[in-house]
C-alpha cells in the first residue's frame, strides 16, 4: 500500500518486468532533478568522505561500525537496507564536525532519501547481489575513514557513487 499511489498486490508469479515496476515512473518523470542530484550528491558525498577521514573521532568510528553491521544484517531486507543506508551517510557526515555540510547534505536528503529508495526497489527486483555489492562499498567507505586516509575514502566515495549512478541512469 503506498499513499496517494494504490495497492497492489503480489502473487506468486515470476519476479516482475523491471521496465513496469510504478516506481521507475518517478524516476523517469524526475529525470532532470535526478541528474542534478546525483552531480551534486558526486561533489557534496566525496567531500563528505574525506572530511570524515580527516576528523572522524573514535566514536565516529564506533557508530559507522555499528550501522555497518546492521547493514550485514539487512542483506535482503530492502526496508532495513534503506534505513541503513540513510543512516551510514548522516554517520559520515556528523563525522566531519563540519556544520555547513551538515546543513548542506539535509538539503539534499529528501530527494536522496527517495532516489536510494527507488534504486534499492527497482534494482533490488532485476538483481538481488546489489545488496552485497552496496555493503561492499559503504564498507571500504567506512574502512578508509577508519583509517583516515582521506584519499581512499574519496575513491571509495567516488566508486559508490559512479555505482549508484550506473543503476539509476540504466533505467531512465
Amino acid at each position: 500500500i503506498r499513499q496517494g499511489g494504490g495497492c497492489t498486490v503480489i502473487r506468486d508469479s515470476p519476479a516482475p518486468d523491471p521496465a513496469g515496476l510504478p516506481e521507475l515512473e518517478s524516476l523517469r518523470m524526475n529525470r532532470e532533478t535526478l541528474l542534478e542530484l546525483i552531480e551534486v550528491r558526486q561533489s557534496l558525498e566525496v567531500s563528505i568522505a574525506t572530511l570524515a577521514a580527516e576528523k572522524r573521532t573514535d566514536e565516529d568510528v564506533a557508530e559507522l561500525a555499528a550501522i555497518v553491521r546492521e547493514m550485514e544484517a539487512a542483506v535482503g531486507d530492502d526496508l532495513e537496507g534503506e534505513r541503513t543506508d540513510i543512516a551510514f551517510h548522516l554517520a559520515l557526515v556528523a563525522a566531519t564536525r563540519n556544520k555547513m555540510m551538515a546543513r548542506l547534505f539535509d538539503s539534499i536528503m529528501t530527494p536522496m532519501e527517495q532516489a536510494i529508495r527507488e534504486v534499492r526497489r527497482v534494482e533490488l527486483y532485476a538483481n538481488r547481489s546489489v545488496a552485497e555489492r552496496l555493503l561492499a562499498e559503504h564498507k571500504a567507505i567506512f574502512g578508509a575513514v577508519a583509517e583516515r586516509d582521506s584519499a581512499g575514502a574519496a575513491e571509495s566515495m567516488k566508486r559508490h557513487l559512479r555505482h549508484v549512478e550506473g543503476i539509476l541512469t540504466k533505467y531512465l
